[in-house]
């Protein structure tokens, strides 16, 4: 029963969504099968997508890149609304534009750096905000003579 209810609460049950789901696997629900497998099926569903437009949302506050790229991916796996998606995709590009010219800055400093820690990470982020391509062969040049 209180799975049942727990799938209606929207966005404000994600935790006792989670709760049911947990104790309806604990007991073993999964293995009896019927109705009761069907429901606990659709609950974790719910609760995955809720948990994804949940992500998505604190990670569009945000400017954390990387937390945003694996919240559009679970919230594309999750089946979240596109146009939810796509509203995250558009503020990601706005994050990446904002960081790509301390990104680059960064691995122009990397690259002429004898640190290869630093480069990696310079190089790992020029990629995921889009620093132009010359510089980041330049700097996967320069990490292969460090």
């Amino acid at each position: 029963k209180g799975l049942r209810k727990s799938v209606h609460l929207g966005s404000s049950g994600l935790r006792a969504l989670d709760d049911a789901v947990k104790f309806a696997q604990s007991v073993g629900v999964e293995e009896v099968g019927g109705a009761d497998a069907d429901l606990l099926h659709q609950a974790i569903m719910k609760r995955d997508k809720l948990k994804a437009l949940h992500d998505l949302t604190t990670a569009s506050k945000g400017h954390d890149v990387n937390f945003m790229l694996k919240a559009l991916d679970d919230a594309t796996e999750a089946g979240v609304d596109p146009r939810v998606i796509q509203q995250g995709q558009q503020k990601l590009e706005r994050m990446c534009e904002v960081r790509r010219p301390a990104a680059k800055t960064n691995l122009l400093l990397a690259t002429d750096g004898k640190d290869k820690t630093k480069l990696e990470a310079a190089l790992y982020e020029a990629r995921i905000v889009g620093v132009d391509k010359r510089l980041i062969e330049k700097g996967e040049a320069r990490l292969q003579l460090l």
